[in-house]
């Protein structure tokens, strides 16, 4: 993926499988052809949905301290630091 991609969907979910948070997010970059192949969002698909930095504290709230379990942690945490 491109060094400009963003994060456009997060999902917190417990233990028991619950869903603590989720949430598609509209991106202030386009989204390129090889995350849109994969992801199936494009930006027009988005529009409508909340910006990211206005939905962290409630990412936040829903992660509170919880032990976090992640897939492609190096991929993640570089998508976080570019959104």
């Amino acid at each position: 993926m491109s060094k400009e991609d963003e994060i456009v969907e997060i999902a917190v979910v417990g233990m028991d499988k619950s869903v603590l948070y989720h949430s598609t997010f509209y991106p202030t970059v386009d989204i390129s052809p090889m995350a849109s192949k994969v992801n199936h969002f494009t930006k027009a698909k988005l529009k409508g949905s909340p910006c990211i930095k206005d939905e962290w504290e409630k990412i936040v709230e829903a992660i509170g301290g919880k032990r976090i379990l992640c897939h492609n942690t190096p991929f993640d945490k570089r998508l976080l630091a570019q959104t």
